[in-house]
């Protein structure tokens, strides 16, 4: 299991503003599960975190966005950060990106107030999300539903609260993508 994701690339989508500490704890668990993991920005570059109120580290941009298709990548994590969810969704690319994995069903990781931006950009009605008191109504509002698990899987998409629970959301993240990714490909080989 330590390298089970060996074969797979992963795109993190994020833009200024993302909330670094969500994107590297989901980076690292990704890499150390042998996962190719890719940030994908409309940022040219380097693209800067969030640390609380403060700016935080500069990153390095793998894949511009307007190039990005999801159809080169097996799995979508989309970290917390209102600022950088704010400006993903003044482009139709992350619309676009976003759909193209809800199209194929493949696994989409929503951390902390990551909802936000699927929601506004109409991608993910009808669906149930574990997020925070402060964003129930949000969800509502858009059509879907909420839980009051720190983590909750609906169909193909993960959403969980990584900085209530970094250890529950850890293991949950880690189980989603073995029943998504590694299962699915055990059964493939096998047919």
């Amino acid at each position: 299991m330590q390298k089970a994701l060996i074969n797979h690339k992963v795109a993190i989508l994020i833009s200024n503003g993302f909330e670094q500490k969500s994107m590297i704890e989901a980076q690292k668990l990704l890499q150390d599960m042998g996962a190719n993991v890719r940030v994908v920005s409309p940022e040219h570059g380097i693209v800067t975190g969030r640390d609380n109120q403060n700016w935080g580290h500069n990153f390095a941009v793998d894949q511009a966005l307007n190039t990005a298709l999801g159809a080169d990548y097996d799995v979508l994590v989309i970290p917390g950060g209102r600022k950088s969810h704010d400006k993903l969704a003044l482009t139709a690319h992350s619309r676009r990106f976003i759909s193209s994995f809800m199209d194929a069903e493949k696994p989409v990781i929503l951390i902390d107030d990551a909802p936000y931006l699927p929601l506004i950009l109409d991608c993910m009605k009808d669906k149930t999300f574990a997020v925070s008191v402060t964003m129930q109504d949000f969800v509502a509002r858009y059509g879907a539903k909420w839980c009051g698990e720190t983590v909750n899987t609906d169909a193909n998409v993960m959403s969980g609260m990584l900085s209530t629970d970094q250890e529950s959301f850890g293991r949950a993240m880690v189980s989603f993508l073995m029943d998504r990714l590694v299962n699915f490909d055990a059964s493939k080989q096998a047919a």
